[in-house]
């Protein structure tokens, strides 16, 4: 029987029914609705729990859960958009000093299944805008079971220990390796670390410690305080810290999309009933479909220190990298989310990311690279002008050291060799120009040679001077006759008196 036409179809305005629809298999309208309302508000809000069926109007939702899973999980542009904006709000809100961890989706992710809904399997929206995102408090949750896998289970540790973990996402009573039986591995780490302590006490365990207890109420050695733990509930409920770490939500990146999968419980009565019947191929398997998060979707995990706990900090030492050997363990071996044990929340590095991060590796490489040969290269140089000018230095200091060592009539010859050669060099229009200053040089050393007492040297000089003449001519190019032979003969006899010492 149909209800009566007076009682709303949705708990929800007039209008609003009308932009939702009545139909959950209406395509055109879903996905307007999909590019205009998150998929947290159509899961939640305005999910399709009835439906038409057949003839029978305004039933719940039983045979039609596919699709309306299917009319919640399109992501569209107004989720888009909310998961961009608190992405960027959050890298710029983000210290810069805490762990940050670039992350991509390897498998479907079922996140917040506990959650009440009418399709009995919830999923985790953020409130109040209705995008999906992973919890701080469930990230923190995955990387301190594997730090503490690492630190009770594994051989090779990748430097965690118990306090390690204690100090870093603080203590937890309900703890496994505390609460659990003694035939557990749990249990059997958590002894094997009583027994290391009862060898070499452990300095960070003693200093957190101090920091849990009173100087009258603190245990007086570690082994007895660790069995203590396990035995009495009391001292667990007594032992208040959260740690050094304060994990951030995190969201997807605006290309993520959301999808209905499916598990198929073939033997249903089997599981669930006491164990006298056994599973057969008789038996109707009943299919369960939930929202999902496909693979693909990429992540920026964050955390940070929470201030004031600088000197326990000091002794813990690099905890990014403790909590990246965590996620790297957590992504092997744990996942996030639900159904892990079936291969769901497998969250490991983003492979774009870190290919672009070894890409930027290698060119940073190469132009570290390319930047030492350049400065080898510059050294180089100034090594090799470094030497030129010592060698330059040098030539010079030892010609000055050989003109010093001459006498001083070789000194007015080689001068006046100098002057000759040069002005020798010229062109014809060159050596008009500079005729004077050679002639100018011709007469300071016959002036020079006047000076010497030795008629012998004053002979030598002479006769380097009539040497000079007879290369260079006795008169000035471009004089007359008449003033050539003045010219030769006055300097003629400039030099006969430079020797006679008639000067």
């Amino acid at each position: 029987m149909a209800p009566p036409a007076e009682i709303p179809r949705r708990a929800v305005p007039a209008f609003l029914a009308e932009f939702l629809g009545d139909r959950i298999d209406d395509t055109r309208k879903l996905t307007t609705v999909g590019d205009q309302m998150p998929p947290g508000h159509r899961f939640l809000m305005y999910f399709h729990a009835v439906a038409d069926v057949g003839r029978e109007r305004w039933q719940p939702v039983k045979n039609t859960k596919r699709l309306a899973l299917q009319a919640a999980s399109t992501v569209g542009k107004a989720a888009n958009e909310i998961l961009g904006a608190l992405t960027e709000r959050q890298a710029r809100l983000f210290t810069g000093e805490g762990w940050e961890r670039a992350t991509e989706l390897y498998a479907p992710l079922l996140t917040g299944s506990g959650n009440p809904h009418p399709v009995e399997n919830g999923f985790a929206f953020l409130s109040p805008y209705g995008v999906p995102y992973l919890a701080g408090s469930g990230i923190k949750g995955v990387l301190r079971r594997a730090a503490e896998e690492l630190a009770l289970l594994c051989e090779d540790r990748e430097g965690w220990t118990l306090p390690l973990v204690w100090a870093i996402f603080g203590f937890d009573e309900k703890s496994a390796y505390i609460t659990g039986d003694e035939s557990t591995e749990w249990v059997q780490g958590y002894q094997q670390f009583i027994e290391s302590t009862a060898q070499s006490p452990d300095s960070l365990l003693q200093q957190l410690l101090e920091i849990w207890f009173e100087p009258r109420g603190r245990p007086k050695d570690q082994p007895s305080f660790l069995r203590e733990l396990r035995e009495s509930k009391q001292i667990r409920g007594s032992i208040h810290f959260q740690g050094l770490v304060s994990f951030l939500d995190s969201f997807p990146d605006a290309q993520c999309r959301l999808g209905v999968d499916i598990l198929n419980p073939h033997h249903k009565n089997y599981y669930q009933g006491s164990g006298g019947e056994s599973p057969h191929d008789a038996e109707q398997p009943v299919p369960v479909f939930f929202l999902v998060m496909e693979p693909g979707a990429k992540f920026v995990l964050r955390a940070q220190l929470l201030p004031g706990r600088t000197p326990l900090l000091s002794s813990v030492g690099d905890w990014k990298k403790l909590l990246d050997a965590a996620f790297d363990y957590a992504s092997q071996w744990l996942g996030f989310g639900a159904k892990t044990s079936v291969g769901y929340g497998v969250l490991g590095p983003d492979r774009e990311a870190e290919a672009a991060a070894r890409r930027k590796a290698l060119e940073d490489e190469e132009r570290r690279k390319k930047q030492a040969e350049e400065e080898a290269e510059r050294r180089a140089r100034e090594e090799e002008e470094r030497r030129r000018k010592e060698a330059e230095e040098a030539k010079r200091a030892r010609a000055r050291a050989e003109w010093d060592a001459l006498p001083e009539h070789e000194k007015i010859k080689r001068r006046l060799q100098e002057a000759a050669e040069a002005y020798l060099a010229l062109n014809e229009v060159e050596r008009r120009k500079v005729r004077g200053d050679l002639i100018a040089a011709i007469n300071e050393a016959l002036e020079q040679g006047a000076q010497l007492d030795s008629a012998e040297l004053r002979e030598d000089v002479a006769t380097c001077i009539e040497a000079i003449y007879e290369q260079v001519g006795w008169a000035d190019p471009g004089s007359n006759k008449n003033a050539r032979k003045r010219q030769e003969k006055n300097r003629r006899k400039a030099i006969e008196d430079l020797r006679s010492g008639n000067v």
